[in-house]
């Protein structure tokens, strides 16, 4: 994590200093939302970002987002799993928590000048780093009742750190950049290298237990900020 956000910082400070920059500007994402965690629950974000023009046509950005929950007794999922075994039907539930950021990177083109209002489509990456918990309170197993350990099936709460790195594809429109201006985009993401890492630890994805990320969702945001023009 301090490795991917020093390289971010580095990115920033490259742009800001570049000796053919037109215009800048940072910005607050201040309502979004994104379906690649929907399944969790945490499918609403908030973040802030950098903007850079280039040209007249393009611009490039670099935006840090942070996903929440508009309902806190929504921040688990309960799934119900079980298995046969030699002393009858094994059955436990897990309840998946999600928290998550991401480090997004687009270019956008825009239709007119991108210092006045204009609409654009954009293309962008990011590093979609996520912490998914999974809290097992009970095992029950027919002929033996309630137990905290059975097999290699153990209660507790464990966490896993999984990475996605989701392409976007948006349309939107920025108003006029010198100054405070404020921009909306909607659209899709995808995960080509995969949406369902394996669980860990092993013995959860041994009995059944899966990640539910989205491979393709819908996304939309808005964000207000102030640029200014050389």
């Amino acid at each position: 994590m301090k490795k991917t956000s020093a390289g971010v910082l580095l990115v920033i400070v490259l742009l800001l200093n570049y000796t053919n920059a037109y215009s800048q500007g940072i910005k607050v994402d201040f309502l979004g939302y994104t379906g690649i965690a929907d399944w969790y629950g945490t499918q609403m974000f908030y973040g802030f970002g950098y903007d850079h023009n280039l040209g007249e046509k393009l611009s490039v950005g670099l935006t840090y987002k942070n996903g929440y929950t508009l309902d806190d007794n929504s921040s688990s999922v309960q799934v119900d799993y079980g298995f046969p075994s030699s002393d009858g039907d094994v059955l436990f539930s897990v309840y998946h928590t999600n928290e998550w950021h991401e480090f997004a990177f687009t270019s956008k083109y825009f239709f007119t000048d991108n210092l006045d209002g204009s609409y654009f489509v954009s293309s962008g990456i990011s590093l979609f780093k996520v912490k998914n918990g999974y809290n097992i309170p009970s095992i029950d197993v027919e002929n033996l009742g309630t137990v905290s350990v059975y097999q290699d099936l153990r209660t507790g709460y464990n966490e896993q750190d999984i990475t996605l790195i989701p392409f976007s594809l948006d349309l939107g429109h920025r108003g006029d950049f010198d100054g405070l201006y404020y921009e909306i985009y909607t659209g899709i993401a995808f995960t080509p290298f995969g949406a369902h890492p394996d669980v860990e630890p092993a013995f959860l994805a041994n009995h059944g237990v899966e990640t539910s990320f989205s491979p393709i969702s819908f996304h939309v945001g808005m964000s207000f900020g102030f640029g200014w023009a050389d």
